[in-house]
């Protein structure tokens, strides 16, 4: 019993150091792909956040606003808000 006990330990800490070292490998893999997920949100925000502030700058640019023509600037501000609302469908 004592030769099977003994038999029997070394392969009870084998197999409990390989579980170990699987879960770390699959915690480290985990957080790799969350980490990848997150800057590739972040890229995407950046992207956008970009493109609205190039809108907003080509509004802030408009003549009619320059001139005065409040109206023709809110109809030329929603052509425009129209068509960044057709972009991101």
């Amino acid at each position: 019993m004592l030769l099977a006990a003994g038999a029997l330990v070394p392969t009870l800490v084998f197999a409990v150091d390989l579980l170990a070292k699987l879960y770390r490998d699959e915690r480290a893999a985990a957080q790799a792909r969350l980490v990848g997920e997150a800057q590739d949100l972040a890229a995407a925000l950046d992207r956008e956040f970009l493109s609205v502030v190039a809108t907003l700058d080509a509004l802030a640019s408009s003549e009619r606003l320059d001139a005065g023509a409040v109206a023709a600037f809110v109809a030329e501000a929603r052509r425009v808000l129209a068509t960044q609302r057709a972009a991101a469908r």
